[in-house]
Order: structure tokens, then C-alpha cells, then sequence
């Protein structure tokens, strides 16, 4: 892996600071749970994922997000989903990826 990606996982930048400083990765993973998944749209979980991949990039977040077991419900959309193809699934992989290569 690239010095640079390395220096990017570890110092962030300041928005990255900024979300790690707030209530959106502990946000974002309550909207993964079960109970909020059944109340969310596709749409919901699109920009969740989406937004919860985009931030796990910062190593003080994605230790956050791990230490909430975001993973287990992270299995649990790719085993509950009909289509393994669907945009959804990849998603949750890509997500499942980051905080597996950025939070360890």
C-alpha cells in the first residue's frame, strides 16, 4: 500500500477529524442495526453505506465503528440479500473491506 493512503488512514483530514469528533459514525451504525434496516428504504441503506464507507477511511473511525460490531450487521445485509449482484451487497462488501484494511 501507498505511503500517502497510509498517511491519509492515519492523519485524515480535517472533516474527517471533525466526524469522528460527532454523533455520525454511532449514528450510522444504528441505522445498519436490524431494527433500522426493517424501518429504512433501499434508498436509506444506499446512502448509509455509502456514507459509513466513505468515513471508515479514517482509522479513528473505522476503530469506532468496529468496536460497535458494524460487521455483524454488515454479514447480515450480504446473507439477507436476494441478489448477491445487487448494488446493495457491494456496498456492504466494500464497507466490510475498509474497516477490515483500515481498523483491523
Amino acid at each position: 500500500m501507498a505511503l500517502p493512503l497510509l498517511r491519509f488512514f492515519k492523519n485524515g483530514n480535517r472533516n474527517l477529524k471533525a466526524l469522528a469528533e460527532s454523533y455520525v459514525p454511532s449514528t450510522l451504525c444504528q441505522l445498519l442495526t436490524i431494527e433500522g434496516l426493517e424501518r429504512s428504504s433501499t434508498d436509506t441503506m444506499i446512502s448509509v453505506l455509502e456514507a459509513l464507507t466513505a468515513i471508515s477511511y479514517y482509522e479513528p473511525i473505522a476503530v469506532q465503528v468496529v468496536e460497535m460490531n458494524v460487521g455483524r450487521d454488515l454479514i447480515s445485509i450480504i446473507n439477507n440479500s436476494k441478489d448477491f449482484r445487487s448494488y446493495v451487497v457491494s456496498l456492504a462488501i466494500e464497507a466490510m473491506w475498509n474497516l477490515i484494511e483500515v481498523g483491523g
